[in-house]
């Protein structure tokens, strides 16, 4: 079922498996405005329905934009999240290796303070394991 769906993003909600499916956008400057409030609307979504679980694809995401201005961009959806009853977040890691490691770093302090925890996976199948609970040791990447 579609929760809503933007230029940024389609909320595909799956109600058998509590879970929303986005693929995460390009991150550009000229359009950090509408960004936020599209990541606002899908933080709302997840509050709203009281979902578990999100599973980002981010595997053909282009950052053209700061690393710093994509940073913002995350807190405002992890952050948001933190006041849901999210329970797990899968992403499905982009090509750009710099910017996963970044997003790594943050993880860790993320995982640290929030109730829900994030995980990283090269592919979808892992990431859905895990997300149902039937993850095994190799699926996936620590950090």
């Amino acid at each position: 079922m579609i929760l809503h769906k933007d230029r940024y993003f389609e909320h595909l909600y799956d109600v058998k498996l509590d879970l929303v499916t986005v693929t995460w956008p390009d991150i550009e400057n000229i359009y950090l405005p509408e960004i936020f409030h599209s990541v606002n609307v899908l933080v709302e979504n997840v509050k709203n329905y009281n979902i578990k679980n999100i599973l980002v694809d981010a595997r053909e995401t282009k950052l053209l934009a700061s690393y710093e201005d994509a940073d913002r961009v995350v807190k405002a959806f992890t952050y948001g999240l933190a006041q849901s009853q999210l329970q797990k977040l899968a992403r499905i890691e982009s090509v750009n290796y710099q910017r996963e490691s970044s997003l790594k770093q943050l993880t860790l302090e993320m995982n640290a303070t929030f109730s829900y925890k994030t995980m990283f996976f090269k592919d979808t199948k892992s990431a859905m394991d895990w997300l149902q609970g039937k993850e095994t040791l190799n699926s996936y990447i620590y950090f």
